[in-house]
């Protein structure tokens, strides 16, 4: 009797446990409830934050943009913070001045990535979203383009989706091919989705809604990144390119994608002006000035804050560069790229970069463009063209200056040496963006930059054609880092290993 009584309160013991922590679980959920966030919110409302911080988040910019890159191809060189210039990058400099800003944003709070993953969530199953869930996918191919040409095999699929729910902070590491032909599929499919009978976007910063300009602003990302592998994966760069050229590029320079940047904003205000008109951080570079003298080129007058200009060598450290740039002789950007007032403008993709990809599709016979002169001289001028949106009223470069700058012996078009004027000319357009100068000159050798040993180097003296994975990957996504290093094979933790599309 007394072991029936003992296993009926049992029962009834932990019938009433299980009771309560069930009603102590629900009454949980309940606490941690945030009754101030916001459960869904209109997508359209996060547009333009996402914009704007993919095109230049301030400290992102300064960073990366010309801190790092603009140094390495030699738009600029450095003064004092030489750390990249001299292919010696610390570590936590890597971490902290690249991979932080590209992936999280600055303290994981400004990510381009995390805001176009949740437009991108707020708009999945709802039909009339349809314009702005396709831009999102649009707008988050262009971030992850650009970390995987600098790094490599990075995180992709789980990438940007940390405060949504399920999802994990240790994201896999992706191969760059499977990163590529996935980002080509999605700029397809989003271009083809707009829908003119859906909701218009509103809150939309770089075209103010025009789908036509989304399409076609699509359909030139997908130009350049069917052009990026066409080396290493010919048959799809094709395919893609030549549908990517049917379905219309950039037109014009009114069809440029850029942003404006906020003077009144910290975070959206453009960091280059306050640092560089200072003495110890950027001047114009040697290589830059000089080929620009030796083609007689008419935007060096735009991009110099002085004439004659004069750019010092990359490759040096502080004291060698003190010395050469005594009394600040050397030409620093000019005000239409650094206004006092924290104004300017930051391209995204323009129409010049447009007619360079269609001129070298021509040379490699790709169906859907017209000769590769004539691509290449509308790039040329283009690219000359497009400094009037620049704050300060930069020069204008009147036809006849653009066509004795296209008659001249480094600039009119040769058959023979049409990839190089192609790429160089690119190079030029592309001034202070850093990271498409950056990625061409791996792929394609152009424009021939003046060759750098610095002492102390750590590449042997070698250019570095890959930014290494941050300590930070390995203290808090160790296994996913480790196996993604393990796959790529031995030399994969060294500046000078290839990513897949340069092999």
């Amino acid at each position: 009797m007394k072991k029936n009584i003992l296993l009926l309160t049992t029962i009834l013991l932990t019938i009433l446990l299980a009771l309560s922590i069930n009603a102590c679980s629900e009454r949980l959920e309940d606490v941690n409830i945030n009754p101030t966030r916001a459960t869904s919110a209109d997508p359209h409302l996060l547009l333009a934050n996402c914009q704007q911080r993919l095109a230049g988040e301030s400290l992102q910019g300064f960073s990366v943009q010309y801190g790092t890159l603009s140094c390495v191809v030699q738009h600029l060189a450095p003064v004092y913070h030489t750390e990249f210039d001299v292919f010696r990058p610390t570590p936590t400099a890597t971490d902290r001045d690249v991979w932080q800003f590209l992936f999280a944003g600055f303290y994981n709070m400004h990510s381009p990535l995390r805001i176009a993953e949740e437009i991108i969530e707020q708009s999945r199953t709802n039909a009339d979203f349809v314009n702005v869930h396709s831009a999102a996918r649009i707008l988050r191919v262009v971030q992850m383009q650009r970390i995987t040409d600098l790094f490599g095999d990075v995180p992709y699929t789980e990438a940007g989706k940390g405060s949504l729910p399920g999802t994990t902070l240790a994201p896999k590491y992706d191969t760059q091919e499977a990163i590529y032909t996935d980002m080509l599929k999605e700029l397809k499919e989003a271009a083809a989705a707009f829908d003119g009978s859906k909701r218009v976007m509103s809150n939309d910063a770089v075209f103010q809604g025009d789908l036509d300009k989304w399409r076609r602003f699509a359909n030139t990302l997908r130009l350049r990144l069917a052009m990026r592998i066409s080396t290493v994966a010919p048959a799809l760069a094709r395919q893609h390119g030549e549908e990517a050229l049917r379905g219309g590029l950039l037109r014009s320079n009114s069809d440029n994608a850029y942003t404006n940047f906020i003077a009144s904003s910290f975070w959206y205000r453009n960091t280059l002006t306050p640092f560089a008109v200072t003495e110890d951080l950027f001047t114009l570079s040697e290589t830059l000035v000089e080929r620009m003298k030796a083609s007689n080129d008419p935007r060096l007058q735009i991009f110099s804050d002085k004439m004659p200009a004069v750019g010092l060598p990359n490759g040096l450290y502080f004291e060698e560069k003190k010395t050469l740039d005594s009394n600040k002789r050397a030409s620093r950007p000019s005000k239409h790229f650094a206004p006092e007032d924290f104004s300017g403008v930051n391209m995204i993709l323009c129409a010049a970069e447009a007619e360079f990809l269609q001129a070298e599709a021509a040379v490699k016979g790709w169906t859907g463009t017209q000769s590769a002169q004539t691509h290449y001289e509308r790039g040329v001028r283009s690219a000359l063209a497009q400094y009037s949106v620049y704050p300060e009223n930069p020069p204008v470069i009147s036809a006849s200056a653009q066509d004795a700058y296209l008659r001249g012996a480094e600039v009119v078009f040769t058959q023979s040496k049409a990839l190089e004027q192609i790429h160089t000319q690119k190079w030029l357009a592309l001034f202070l963006d850093g990271y498409e100068p950056y990625a061409e000159y791996r792929r394609t050798g152009f424009p021939r930059l003046k060759p750098a040993s610095p002492r102390g180097n750590v590449t042997g003296g070698a250019f570095p054609v890959r930014l290494l994975y941050p300590p930070s990957e390995f203290t808090f996504n160790k296994t996913n880092v480790d196996a993604a290093v393990q796959r790529a094979g031995a030399g994969y933790e060294r500046m000078t290993a290839p990513v897949w599309w340069d092999k």
